[in-house]
């Protein structure tokens, strides 16, 4: 299992102060893929194709890092990620 380093932040800095402990050992295994230059390709182009609001930005970025990388993309948030080019795997979760 895999994790960007975006996602890696939004997670920890929105975890409780009590959690953060946690969080970040639940976290700490997971191979980390950063917003690199072969990402930085890859957002260009998405940038041509696609039109990314202020508040989709993170999830753009998110998105370039797994295209880059071809690998998929877990989400519960699927209609933040409509590339073509993305492999997305969505769950939900019952309630």
């Amino acid at each position: 299992m895999y994790i960007s380093s975006i996602s890696y932040l939004e997670i920890l800095s929105g975890a409780s102060e009590n959690a953060k402990i946690d969080v970040k050992k639940f976290l700490q295994p997971l191979r980390q893929y950063d917003f690199d230059n072969k990402a930085l390709q890859t957002a260009k182009k998405l940038a041509m194709r696609y039109r990314v609001g202020a508040k989709q930005s993170k999830d753009f970025l998110i998105a370039s890092i797994a295209v880059a990388n071809k690998i998929p993309l877990l989400t519960e948030n699927d209609k933040d990620y409509l590339y073509q080019e993305l492999d997305l795997i969505t769950y939900r979760i019952n309630q």
